[in-house]
């Protein structure tokens, strides 16, 4: 052989090294999972999926095989008939071509049957001009409003009384739910020593 000749057939080698028979590679399940693989480096990217996604039970046409660049991180974009080899990457991630999130169905929301509880605004007329506003529901008793408004605001029971807010000499029936004196949303609730006295001046 020549000088020339073998000068040639050094450069040769020397700009295309003859790619490994086998490569080591890291591979990156759906799951997220890492899994050492050796790999033929002849082996089709497409023959290459098939192959993976059978070995771990999964469905070729629903992943796809990335590669990504060694120095970027970057996905290297690459041909179904292109050998593994020629990407020079070391590590591949069989990825589901949905989100993770979304690959299982949604279950439906199961909602309840029985009706949505309607509550009403009730406004409490305080001694000392205050005011205390509860959310109730109509079927809600007098007695258990009152109860409720003595505890939230720390008043003895046995001191005071509701009344009707316009007419302080009506009649307040404890056990009947709000909804019989409807569309009425305001009560008093006023000393049981004042209310003798407005009732006694009244006579």
């Amino acid at each position: 052989m020549s000088t020339s000749s073998a000068a040639e057939s050094l450069a040769s080698s020397a700009d295309c090294p003859e790619t490994p028979d086998v490569l080591e590679m890291t591979l990156i399940l759906p799951d997220g999972h890492e899994k050492e693989i050796s790999v033929q480096s002849n082996k089709q990217m497409m023959d290459l999926l098939i192959q993976l996604a059978a070995t771990h039970k999964l469905s070729p046409a629903g992943h796809v095989l990335q590669a990504y660049d060694p120095d970027t991180g970057r996905p290297i974009q690459y041909k179904a008939s292109q050998s593994i080899g020629s990407l020079g990457v070391n590590v591949l991630h069989l990825a589901s071509k949905r989100p993770v999130s979304n690959s299982e169905p949604k279950k439906p929301v199961v909602t309840s049957q029985r009706p949505f509880d309607v509550t009403h605004r009730v406004t409490v007329n305080l001694p000392r001009n205050q005011k205390h506003v509860l959310r109730v529901k109509p079927s809600l008793t007098l007695a258990q409003i009152f109860h409720q408004t003595c505890d939230e605001k720390n008043l003895d029971p046995y001191k005071y009384e509701l009344q009707h807010p316009t007419d302080p000499r009506a009649t307040l029936n404890m056990a009947d739910p709000l909804l019989v004196y409807a569309p009425l949303a305001e009560l008093t609730l006023v000393s049981i020593s004042d209310a003798f006295k407005v009732l006694k001046s009244a006579t």
